[in-house]
C-alpha cells in the first residue's frame, strides 16, 4: 500500500511530465526522510527572490542552469527547479545589453506540467540566439523546454525524450471498505470531488482526467514540432514515453549535435563573435553634421622611361663550338712552343769535354776457408 506521504505527493502533483523513475526516487527519499531540505530562512529567502534573475555571463553569453525536478514555485527541498525563476532569468538575460546570446544547461527528468508551457514560450520568444546543452538527462518537461532552443546538443552518454504526460487518480474505496469505513461524497457535480479518499473513481472522472492529459500532451507535441522543425505527426510517433540515446536522438532530429559541455559553449561563443553585423547602423546625432573631409588627390609621379637594352644576337651551337675550339687551339699552340724551348735548353753542347769517371778501387780476393777436399785451408 502507498504510504500517506506518497499519496499526498501524488495528489498534489496532478498531471506531470516527468520520468517515473525520478518520481519513484523522490517518493522513496521523502518516505525515508532522506531528501535534503532547506532551512526555513533559506526557503523564505528563495521565495522572496523567485523573480530575481540569476545567470552567469561568460564572454558575452548568459549561462542559465535548469537542473532537477521542475515546478512553478521554489521548493523547500533541494534538487527542485522553479520554472518561474528560470523565466525571470531568461527574460532578464534577453534584455541585458551585455549579453549576446543565452546558453541553457539542462539536467532534468522533467516535473510538473504546470508552468512548463509558459517556460517553453519564454525560450521560444527570445530575440537573442539561444543554445541548449543536455547533460545526461533531458526528459519529459525537461526536453519540452530544451526543444525550444535554436540549437540543442547533448553529451554522448546522455538521454532525452520521454515525450508525453500522465497523472494518477487514487481509488481507495476498497481500502476504506476493508477498514469498515464508507466514504460518502456530497458534491455539486458529477466530477466535483472525484479522487477523494475512500470514494470510488467513476468512468466519467477517468475520461475527464484523460482529456486533460491529452490536451497538455498536444501542447507538448506541438511545441517540440515547432522548436525542432518537425511535423506534429512525426513527433506524435515518438511520444511513447521512451527516452533515446545521443546517437538515436541525433538520427531522429531531437538534437543537433553530440558534444561535451565545454565544446558546446565554446562553439556558441565563437559563432556569436564571428557573426557579421546585420541591419542598418544608426549614426549618433552629434556625428551626423560632421562634414566629410575629402583628401586632395595628388598627381601621380612620372614614370621614368626604361633604359635602352642592348640586344645580343643569338648564336647557333656550331658557331659556339667553333669559337671555343679556336680559343683552345691557341692555348695548345702556346704550350707546344713552351715545351720545345724547355727541351732545347737540356741538349749537351758540342765540343764540351766529357766528365772523367774514376773506377772504384778493386777489392783483394779472399782465400777460401776450406780446400777442394773439404779440409781446413791452413794457408789462409
Amino acid at each position: 500500500m502507498i504510504a500517506q506521504t506518497d499519496k499526498c505527493f501524488l495528489r498534489h502533483m496532478g498531471i506531470v511530465a516527468c520520468e517515473y523513475s525520478a518520481v519513484q526516487f523522490t517518493l522513496a527519499m521523502m518516505k525515508n526522510n532522506l531528501l535534503p531540505m532547506k532551512s526555513m530562512e533559506d526557503f523564505e529567502e528563495d521565495k522572496q527572490r523567485v523573480s530575481t534573475p540569476a545567470y552567469q555571463i561568460v564572454d558575452g553569453v548568459a549561462v542559465i542552469k535548469i537542473c532537477g525536478i521542475m515546478q512553478k514555485p521554489v521548493s523547500k527541498f533541494d534538487g527542485f527547479c522553479s520554472t518561474v525563476k528560470v523565466c525571470a532569468s531568461i527574460a532578464a538575460a534577453d534584455a541585458d545589453p551585455a549579453v549576446k546570446g543565452l546558453f541553457l544547461y539542462f539536467d532534468s527528468p522533467g516535473g510538473f506540467a504546470a508552468g512548463t508551457h509558459e517556460l517553453s514560450e519564454c525560450i521560444a520568444g527570445c530575440e537573442k540566439p539561444v543554445n541548449g546543452f543536455i547533460a545526461d538527462t533531458g526528459a519529459s518537461a525537461g526536453y519540452w523546454i530544451a526543444s525550444q532552443c535554436d540549437k540543442l546538443s547533448m553529451n554522448e552518454p546522455g538521454r532525452c525524450g520521454s515525450i508525453g504526460t500522465y497523472g494518477v487518480i487514487e481509488d481507495t474505496s476498497k481500502a476504506f471498505e476493508m477498514d469498515g469505513v464508507k466514504a460518502i461524497l456530497v458534491t455539486s457535480g458529477a466530477l466535483k470531488g472525484q479522487g477523494s479518499d475512500g470514494v470510488p473513481v467513476s468512468d466519467a472522472a477517468i475520461a475527464a482526467y484523460q482529456s486533460q492529459v491529452d490536451d497538455i500532451t498536444a501542447r507538448f507535441i506541438n511545441a517540440v514540432a515547432a522548436g525542432r522543425g518537425m511535423s506534429a505527426e512525426a513527433v506524435k510517433e515518438l511520444a511513447t514515453g521512451a527516452t533515446f540515446s545521443s546517437s538515436e536522438a541525433l538520427d531522429l532530429g531531437l538534437i543537433d549535435a553530440v558534444e561535451c559541455f565545454d565544446d558546446a559553449l565554446e562553439n556558441f561563443i565563437n559563432s556569436l563573435n564571428n557573426e557579421p553585423i546585420t541591419g542598418a547602423i544608426e549614426m549618433p546625432e552629434n556625428e551626423k553634421e560632421i562634414p566629410a573631409v575629402v583628401a586632395p588627390v595628388s598627381a601621380a609621379p612620372a614614370v621614368a622611361e626604361p633604359e635602352a637594352v642592348t640586344v645580343i644576337p643569338e648564336k647557333s651551337i656550331e658557331e659556339i663550338i667553333a669559337e671555343v675550339k679556336a680559343e683552345k687551339d691557341v692555348e695548345i699552340q702556346a704550350l707546344k712552343s713552351e715545351n720545345a724551348e724547355l727541351k732545347a735548353s737540356q741538349v749537351i753542347v758540342k765540343g764540351a769535354e766529357p766528365v772523367a769517371v774514376v773506377p772504384a778501387p778493386s777489392m783483394s780476393a779472399k782465400v777460401p776457408m776450406y780446400d777442394a777436399n773439404g779440409k781446413f785451408n791452413r794457408s789462409k
